[in-house]
């Protein structure tokens, strides 16, 4: 079974509290990434909610964590977005098509109506920073973001925010290339007084000792001040990372073929 720490929880979400106070942004929690819920009480009140990754994820940050609720899916079917509309805040889009199936589903809610539900698109930069071509957003022919040549010219009635998600266990030098990338291909979009967020998306390894916490707060309060608008984090790995161990008994040790084997 495994075993966690909720001192060691803490430890990491009171660093993620600093960044977000001392870089005005939001943080919230990547479910895909940690989602036992029963330690959400002990971290609710460092963090600004959760992001889900599709509907049943959101529903469980709604039911016990209790704050704000930001899903992205790379697509959703009717029922889900009449669902989701009840109570996610931001609801992302991964390609125009999408957003434009359910664009009048969505903007004729009453939460929509009042303000309570905004919308963005996820979009790619196409500025590769990692070192795993399997897991590069970036990478051509990507399924995920669109890509600011598809964007021109589009129709964005109700669209308020935008959505990047190209790191993954990377320093905050990857993050100032990739925000270079994006204001270069968007920043025309987020300049507009119609734009109020832009979600980083995780990959932030921000936890780590060896991380430059220092420059993320610069780039966050850079990307605020350029763009008047707020930001988000999605950190997921950050949050648990070295909080917990897994505990198993070892019910037979063998050789076999020159390799030795236990059993746990």
């Amino acid at each position: 079974m495994f075993v966690i720490s909720i001192a060691a929880l803490q430890r990491n979400t009171a660093i993620l509290r600093e960044v977000r106070e001392a870089a005005g942004c939001r943080v919230v929690l990547a479910l895909k990434g940690f989602a036992c819920w029963k330690a959400f009480p002990h971290l609710r009140d460092d963090l600004d909610g959760c992001c889900a990754s599709g509907l049943w994820e959101a529903l469980l940050a709604r039911d016990h964590f209790h704050k704000s609720v930001v899903t992205y899916s790379p697509a959703y079917d009717a029922a889900d977005v009449a669902a989701l509309c009840d109570f996610t805040h931001h609801l992302d889009f991964n390609s125009l098509s999408q957003w434009y199936r359910f664009r009048g589903q969505v903007m004729a809610h009453p939460r929509f109506q009042r303000g309570e539900l905004h919308c963005g698109l996820r979009v790619n930069p196409q500025c590769s920073t990692g070192q795993t071509p399997l897991y590069d957003p970036c990478a051509a022919g990507s399924r995920l973001g669109i890509t600011s040549e598809q964007l021109a010219g589009q129709d964005l009635t109700g669209i308020s925010g935008l959505h990047f998600h190209t790191l993954c266990e990377q320093n905050s030098d990857d993050l100032a290339t990739t925000l270079a990338a994006v204001d270069e291909q968007f920043g025309a979009l987020l300049r507009s007084p119609q734009f109020t967020y832009l979600n980083m998306g995780g990959g932030h390894w921000i936890t780590q000792p060896f991380y430059d916490r220092d420059q993320l707060v610069r780039l966050v309060r850079q990307t605020r001040e350029r763009y008047a608008l707020e930001v988000w984090l999605e950190p997921g790995e950050a949050i648990a990372i070295h909080s917990g161990v897994l505990r198993a008994t070892v019910m037979d040790v063998f050789e076999s073929a020159g390799h030795r084997h236990a059993i746990l």
